[in-house]
């Protein structure tokens, strides 16, 4: 990136902390010509049959446990992480591999074979199974929401679970056993968490999941990873469905960690099912949504917050997204089925992804679908200097209008988008026209306090001017008798 910049790395060991981290992921879009984004790759063939050959220790049942896999494209998929291989590997030498087996299936037995190694070394003699579920479940649970579990609550729910017919002196030793199960390891901070996540995030999801009461408890603690919800979804109890469906439904309108929970598993519990089609969606809050091969035909999305939400693999045929924030949001390479989307108002429209070509402009984005004719007015929306001051207030607005930061370098201010020949055009105007502020005794330039403030979120979400934004343009744009906003 031009300027004093150091380069740097950013390494995220989880997919989950890439995906989910709003600000990261606005950087990396913004800054896209200066940063590459490197993700692990899948395991492929050659891998797979490598790993199976050296824990089978056979060509031969190497090459029947891959052609197994090629036969199933769920299992194949699951095999191309290191994790699933080795337990699809176990199931190929203990009791062979069941091609109708489901993800939780998969890691349920995976469960059951550390468990019974671990009762093999005359560890947790006397407490049943479903004792010692209940135990790695809520340990789950505690590392899911607190980044681990600390070793006195360890010993304390070991103690809870433990039956009361074991005798006093055999408590301390099953105690210290059950934080050692081969499940954890321990952190530098003397915490207990888990080494798999995938085993984390189905047992985490097993506890929240065992009734509506936990659900709803626990619905807001923090936003869920989305392989959490995936199992939450797997494993509620049918039973149950209707009122947790019914419950989901009544927090999904939540501007809260609850309301984004409630709608993602809404989602989840309606694959293969037509049920969203008869949710209000409009208006929500669907930034980072999945909506994973769903039917969402003629759902309607009008003024929702897509923000990195992925439609790809969904039927959006005849779909509304009439003035919705669409930035990072991710579509199919279907020009057929998004030339029959709704898209009145661009306003609101900063990027997209049209399979893997990336869109920020909105006249290229209808175009390519073949809506350029019916929008026509609404092409392009704002001149270029309209543009770039928008873009400028975003690094202190969010596109919904929440505050994103009080103040930033002068450097920080004109790196990212250049849509203006100079961009400290646009900055000098506005620091003159009192939306920012520079400070006398420090590098930093800071946004304005008063009601300039609110003029300045009405204009980064809705491309409002007032008067004062109309006069900094009229001294900032190059064009003659520009109106700016259209």
């Amino acid at each position: 990136m031009p300027g004093d910049t150091l380069p740097s790395i950013v390494i995220c060991v989880r997919d989950s902390l890439f995906t989910t981290h709003r600000s990261l992921n606005d950087f990396c879009e913004e800054a896209r010509d200066y940063v590459t984004v490197y993700r692990l790759a899948g395991w492929e063939e050659r891998s797979k049959t490598e790993f199976a050959r050296m824990k089978l220790g056979s060509s031969k049942a190497a090459a029947r446990f891959v052609r197994v896999l090629s036969d199933h494209a769920t299992l194949d998929q699951l095999a191309s992480t290191p994790y699933y291989c080795d337990l699809l590997v176990e199931e190929t030498a203990s009791d062979g591999l069941r091609s109708d087996d489901a993800e939780t299936d998969i890691l349920e037995r995976g469960l059951e074979r550390i468990l019974a190694r671990e009762r093999g070394k005359n560890f947790l003699q006397g407490i049943p199974d479903k004792e010692i579920h209940e135990f790695v479940e809520w340990c789950a649970a505690t590392h899911l929401f607190e980044g681990g579990v600390p070793t006195e609550d360890v010993r304390e729910m070991a103690e809870v679970v433990i039956p009361n017919t074991i005798e006093e002196e055999s408590l301390s030793s099953l105690t210290i056993q059950m934080g050692q199960i081969a499940l954890f390891t321990e952190g530098s901070d003397g915490r207990l968490r888990f080494a798999q996540e995938p085993l984390e995030h189905y047992l985490a999801a097993k506890y929240l999941a065992h009734n509506r009461q936990s659900i709803s408890s626990n619905l807001g603690r923090q936003e869920l990873p989305h392989n959490v919800i995936r199992f939450i979804s797997s494993c509620i109890d049918p039973d149950e469905h209707d009122a947790i469906w019914t419950l989901l439904v009544g927090r999904m309108r939540e501007d809260s960690a609850a309301g984004k929970n409630a709608i993602q598993l809404l989602v989840q519990m309606s694959a293969t099912t037509d049920h969203l089609t008869n949710i209000q969606l409009a208006g929500l809050n669907l930034a980072g949504v999945r909506f994973d091969s769903l039917g969402l035909r003629d759902v309607v999305f009008d003024d929702a917050d897509l923000t990195n939400t992925d439609f790809r693999g969904a039927d959006i045929t005849d779909c509304s997204f009439d003035n919705c924030i669409i930035k990072g949001t991710r579509f199919d390479n279907d020009i057929t089925m998004l030339s029959t989307i709704k898209l009145r108002g661009v306003r609101r429209f900063y990027s997209a992804y049209i399979g893997g070509t990336f869109v920020d402009d909105p006249t290229i984005l209808l175009k390519m679908i073949g809506q350029s004719e019916s929008n026509a007015d609404e092409v392009q929306p704002a001149c270029a200097a309209a543009r770039q001051l928008r873009h400028l207030f975003g690094k202190f607005v969010e596109e919904t209008g929440r505050g994103r930061r009080k103040d930033l370098t002068k450097a920080a201010l004109l790196r990212g988008k250049q849509i203006v020949s100079q961009p400290e055009d646009i900055l000098r105007e506005a620091i003159r026209a009192g939306y920012l502020v520079e400070a006398p005794t420090r590098s930093r330039i800071s946004r304005a306090l008063d009601d300039s403030y609110s003029e300045m979120v009405k204009y980064r979400v809705e491309l409002q001017m007032s008067p004062g934004i109309r006069d900094l343009l009229d001294q900032a744009c190059k064009e003659t008798g520009c109106s700016h906003v259209r």
